[in-house]
């Protein structure tokens, strides 16, 4: 998984990360499972870690992910509400039954998500996911990009300050 993760870094966060001082840190899936089945539990202590040697404007961090991170940031999100003020996913919603059920815990939370019109397994989870979320009056951003498949070659690269610019959205 650390080649997806590598990817995911020069892709999307590392580059407009640096532009927008975020500091981003983004942990690898145990070997041959997806992180959201097998690592979620370790993010807690992970980030108190990060926070001793980090400023954390607020107090509470970002989450996000791309395709399977955006599954696991959603699990960590669900399951560590208190720790998170945005959660970002570009092709990512609550795989697990229990997760979208416990969509409600995401009070308080601005959450984005952005998919690709070709990328038509994601997009209907997240379009469920999206309309579970409105039901629960719950501040989102949702986007289809047209033209672009799973990776978002929209967002990616240079054009990636765009999804920096949705975090710090105001309510």
């Amino acid at each position: 998984m650390r080649p997806m993760t590598e990817a995911g870094l020069r892709s999307f966060w590392g580059i407009g990360a640096e532009k927008m001082g975020f500091v981003v840190v983004s942990p690898a899936a145990p070997k041959g499972r997806p992180f959201y089945k097998s690592g979620t539990t370790l993010i807690p202590g992970f980030l108190a870690a990060i926070a001793k040697n980090y400023k954390v404007r607020g107090g509470r961090f970002h989450v996000a992910g791309s395709s399977n991170g955006g599954v696991s940031a959603f699990a960590v999100a669900v399951r560590n509400p208190a720790l998170f003020q945005s959660l970002t996913a570009l092709a990512g919603f609550p795989e697990a039954p229990e997760g979208f059920r416990r969509l409600d815990r995401l009070g308080g939370m601005k959450i984005t998500m952005i998919v690709g019109d070709g990328d038509l397994y994601w997009k209907e989870g997240m379009q469920k996911t999206v309309a579970r979320l409105k039901k629960l009056g719950q501040d989102r951003y949702f986007e289809i990009i047209q033209r672009n498949g799973h990776f978002l070659p929209d967002l990616s690269g240079p054009k990636i300050g765009r999804i920096f610019d949705l975090i710090e959205r105001p309510r």
